[in-house]
């Protein structure tokens, strides 16, 4: 049997693997001809790039671009038949306003190359990550669409399934993936992932208990900052349960080494 605590991307059983391809050229170029942007986009989404191009800076408007596909298209995943790897025409994810990994990156690319940027779609393996550079190239050597964004010298990595990501560009909380490959008729190999963020994933917590002395009252308060995908996770929280509730569960949570603490408020947020 395998140890539990074995990394994902470590495989401890032999397989074999076979492929068509010669390189991992080949396979970019396949999926070059997928990922394709259409030269005519939906009016809406059209419009919705020229109120963005009208944003003071790039980064202004390329964080516009990946909040408008990261918060307004749900993700919703069905891998059946050729969507399995094909996306769906953006005109009909824009409508239904979900999509999958394929249909939301490929909409972000789409405003993001409107307004000029250099934004491409990228293959990664989520669970083997770096160790697929040991394997036969193939399209099944992934399990996950991102983009890639070059701008000002700097290359940032994407992913617009994910939501509630704000914060500076260089902030946006991107997993340690190791490697991708980029869909484009130039790429040769697989591409090193630096991403910025990659290891902010921290919540630090400071309880404070204040007291006049060892018999009457005190006040205790908690300080609770949370960075990267911690406060991703967060601000998802805080739209769907009230300060009330929260402030309830944390107490709960406290009472069981303070039987007698009380509530004197609802937490106060600040993002």
């Amino acid at each position: 049997l395998a140890d539990d605590d074995l990394p994902r991307w470590h495989d401890p059983y032999g397989w074999l693997q076979f492929s068509d391809y010669d390189g991992w050229g080949e396979v970019a170029r396949w999926a070059d001809g997928l990922y394709q942007v259409p030269e005519a986009l939906p009016v809406e989404l059209e419009a919705e790039i020229e109120r963005i191009r009208s944003l003071d800076t790039d980064e202004d408007r390329v964080l516009a671009c990946v909040r408008w596909v990261q918060d307004n298209v749900r993700y919703l995943g069905m891998f059946m038949g050729a969507h399995s790897y094909k996306p769906y025409p953006i005109d009909v994810v824009l409508r239904r306003r979900f999509g999958d990994c394929k249909d939301k990156t490929r909409m972000l690319c789409a405003m993001l190359g409107r307004l000029g940027y250099d934004a491409r779609p990228a293959l990664v393996e989520t669970d083997y990550q770096h160790r697929i550079a040991e394997w036969l190239p193939s399209p099944l050597a992934f399990d996950h669409l991102v983009t890639r964004l070059r701008l000002d010298g700097q290359t940032y990595w994407i992913d617009p399934t994910r939501s509630n990501q704000r914060g500076h560009l260089r902030d946006l909380y991107f997993p340690d993936y190791g490697l991708a490959l980029v869909a484009g008729p130039d790429t040769t190999a697989l591409e090193p992932i630096h991403p910025v963020t990659q290891g902010t994933n921290e919540v630090d917590v400071l309880e404070s208990i204040r007291m006049t002395d060892y018999r009457g009252g005190a006040d205790m308060r908690v300080r609770t900052v949370y960075r990267g995908q911690q406060a991703d996770r967060m601000r998802t929280l805080l739209k769907s349960t009230s300060r009330t509730e929260l402030g309830r569960n944390y107490l709960h949570y406290y009472q069981e080494r303070y039987p007698d603490l009380e509530l004197v408020g609802a937490p106060e947020f600040q993002d």
